[in-house]
């Protein structure tokens, strides 16, 4: 099946989803479905990696040269392997990181938070929940606390608030 059809597929099944949480469940299924479709690169897996790790906070263009790639021919194979450019897997993951974070610890505040998976200031942090869930950090928290909550259970239908 090509890759269009399949995000075709994915997108009609996220339309279905009843919560966040089965969202994000769908969403990690179909990115772990797609990555073992793909050939073994161990030199971008091992940066993908890096980038988990560290919670997003790495330098694309050190990544670059521990592998041995050029800038521009890493930025194509991660693209190819990930399906996004590191520089936004890196940014995805830093979203994520600080939605962990604050679920972790609620009573934290949003600024402690940012600064905690390395966002610059808490405007920085603000500028990307906006970019990728179109709203503030409170907004979408609500959705994403059961969806990041240890142990949450999975069928629990999505608060309203």
């Amino acid at each position: 099946m090509r890759l269009g059809s399949r995000v075709s597929e994915l997108r009609s099944r996220l339309e279905e989803a009843r919560s966040f949480r089965e969202r994000v469940h769908l969403t990690d299924a179909f990115i772990v479905e797609l990555s073992s479709d793909r050939p073994a690169n161990d030199s971008i897996e091992l940066s993908a990696s890096e980038i988990l790790r560290s919670q997003g906070n790495c330098k694309i263009d050190q990544l670059a040269h521990d592998t041995g790639f050029s800038m521009r021919t890493f930025q194509r194979r991660f693209q190819e392997c990930v399906g996004v450019s590191p520089k936004i897997y890196a940014r995805i993951v830093r979203f994520e990181s600080v939605l962990k974070a604050k679920a972790a610890a609620p009573q934290m505040s949003w600024m402690n938070a940012a600064h905690e998976v390395g966002y610059h200031d808490q405007m920085h942090m603000i500028h990307e929940f906006r970019e990728f869930s179109a709203g503030p950090p409170t907004a979408i928290f609500g959705h994403a606390e059961e969806a990041f909550t240890p142990n949450a259970d999975f069928g629990r239908k999505a608060r309203t608030r």
